[in-house]
Formats: C-alpha cells, structure tokens, sequence
C-alpha cells in the first residue's frame, strides 16, 4: 500500500498545479472578477476531488484482496481509544493553525491599508503555493516511518530521518535558488509593474523555506510514534 501513498502524492501536487495555472490564467490574462476566480476554483476542486476518488478506488480495488466476509467493527474495540486520542489531537492541531495561516493578515490591517494588504497577500499566495508542496511530501514520508516502527527497525528510522533532512534541505535550497528571482521577475513583467512590490515582499518570505522544509520529517516522525500530542 506504500506505493498508493506516493502515487496519492503525486495526484495531489498535480491537482494543486493544475489549480495554480488556472488561477493565474483566469487573473492575468482573462481578468477575471473574484466571484469568478471563486467558481472556477469549485469546479477545479469539484472535478480534482471526484476524479481523485475514482483514483482512490480504482488502486485500491486492484490492491487489496478479495474477501467474501465483513469486517467485524469489534476489532476496533481495543484500538478506538487511541485512534479518538489521535483524531482529536490532530483536529486540534488544524485548528490552531488557522489563525496562525492568516493571522499576519488581520495584523497587518490594524495599522496599514487595502493597498499594503494587497500587495502582502500577492505576494503570499506564491508562498502558499510552495507551502502546499508540503502535503504531498508528508503522504510520502509518514508511511515509510510507520512501516518502520511497526517493525521497530528504530535504527532504521534515524537513518531515514537523517537521509530526510539532507533530502529536505537540498529541496528547499534548489526552490529557494528558482524562485527567489524568478517570481518577482513573473509578478513585475508578467502580471504588471504594479505587483514589483509584492515580488520584493515575496524575495523576503521565502527564505523562510530555508527553516521549515528541513524539518518537515518531524510530524510524520512523531505521529508514526504515536505521539499526536506533539505535532
């Protein structure tokens, strides 16, 4: 089943692609209104999401073994503790970070204008482009922790980590290097000299890559260890 994990990822990064080049066409080229970049987005979502499930069932249908019998819901019984402790603690970690994702919005509004939170937010939607890398990446490492740790291969694991970081480091030193020019360069001729300023705000922003994408190993690390209480 690992390998649904890797193609899952991959279906992932090209549906957010996908979403990212409609999005920038219908803005920059066609100019579309903000109700109608929102449609487009539902339809985007509506039609990933749906093609994605056919996907989903397809492999899985393929991959699993046919079996005459129900699944009796009593082999969970012994597991539903943990598995509502693990639910709950990552619920409440997805809530929490939404206020930090938009947070800096809200602040920024306290004491600047629609036009500074503009040109901020421009600039932010490319990072967040980036940062949606990180999903597919974590759907590829969590199951190769897990495989580890169920076979308590713990030397394994470390080496894994380690492998992972320098992994995750060259990756974000290589997005760093292309995009550090290259977006701004997009925002000012490709979109307009009006937009400069967010492709200034945008070479500030992602050196953060820099810090987070190295460490990107550490929640399917501690979730493979059944340790959601952390992440």
């Amino acid at each position: 089943l690992l390998g649904l994990f890797k193609e899952q990822a991959f279906y992932i990064s090209a549906i957010l692609f996908s979403k990212l080049v409609f999005v920038g066409v219908g803005i920059f080229i066609f100019k579309l209104e903000s109700e109608e970049v929102a449609a487009m987005i539902i339809v985007i979502n509506a039609v990933g999401q749906g093609a994605f499930l056919r996907f989903c069932l397809k492999k899985l249908d393929s991959k699993l073994p046919k079996s005459p019998l129900n699944s009796d819901f009593r082999i969970l019984r012994q597991r539903i503790s943990e598995m509502t402790g693990f639910m709950k603690n990552n619920y409440f970690s997805g809530l929490t970070s939404i206020p930090l994702k938009e947070g800096d919005i809200y602040i920024l509004g306290w004491y600047t204008g629609l036009y500074e939170i503009g040109i901020y937010r421009t600039a932010k939607y490319f990072m967040n482009a980036i940062w949606a890398l990180s999903d597919p990446l974590l759907y590829v490492i969590f199951p190769e922790f897990v495989q580890l740790r169920a076979r308590r291969q713990f030397e394994l694991m470390e080496q894994l980590r380690i492998r992972m970081m320098k992994w995750l480091s060259l990756t974000a030193l290589v997005i760093f290097s292309s995009t550090l020019f290259s977006v701004p360069w997009i925002l000012s001729y490709g979109a307009g000299s009006g937009y400069s300023d967010s492709g200034r705000v945008f070479s500030m922003m992602i050196w953060g890559i820099l810090f987070w994408m190295p460490l990107l190993w550490c929640s399917p690390l501690l979730l493979s260890s059944n340790r959601s209480d952390l992440v």
